[in-house]
C-alpha cells in the first residue's frame, strides 16, 4: 500500500488546474503563439468568480481579484505572471495588464495580457501583445 502511494505521488501529473478547468498546456500555447482565442477561453475559466468589490483604496474593486488571477495563472508550472499595471489604461471600462512569461524550447517568451477591470462586471480578457 505504501509503495502504491509513493508511486502515485511521484508520477508526473498533467499540468492542469482541476479547480477551474484551466488547461495549462493550452494557456502556454496561447501565450507562445499569441492566440487570443485560446487566451480568452483559458482566462475566462479563471475569472468567472472575480466580481468587483469596491473598497476605499480601490474604486474599481478588482485589485484583490487581479492578484487572485495572477496567482491562478502562476498555478501553471511553466508560466510566470506578474502585475504590469492596474487600472492603467483609461478606456471605458478601465483595463489592467499582466506581464506573462513562458518557456518555448529554452526561449523565454514575454507577452502582455490586457484585462478589462470594469467596476460593474467580473474581470475579462481583452487582448494580448
Amino acid at each position: 500500500m505504501i509503495l502504491v502511494i509513493m508511486i502515485t505521488v511521484s508520477c508526473e501529473h498533467k499540468d492542469q488546474s482541476a479547480d477551474f478547468g484551466l488547461n495549462c498546456d493550452h494557456l502556454k500555447n496561447g501565450i507562445i503563439n499569441l492566440d487570443d482565442n485560446i487566451l480568452r477561453a483559458e482566462i475566462a475559466k479563471l475569472t468567472l468568480d472575480l466580481y468587483p468589490k469596491p473598497v476605499p483604496n480601490d474604486d474599481l474593486g478588482h485589485l484583490v481579484n487581479f492578484d487572485t488571477l495572477i496567482y491562478r495563472i502562476n498555478s501553471c508550472s511553466k508560466i510566470h505572471a506578474e502585475m504590469f499595471c492596474y487600472g492603467c489604461i483609461k478606456t471605458g471600462p478601465s483595463q489592467s495588464e499582466i506581464l506573462i512569461k513562458a518557456d518555448s524550447s529554452g526561449v523565454q517568451i514575454q507577452r502582455i495580457i490586457d484585462i478589462i477591470t470594469s467596476e460593474n462586471y467580473n474581470l475579462k480578457f481583452s487582448g494580448s501583445h
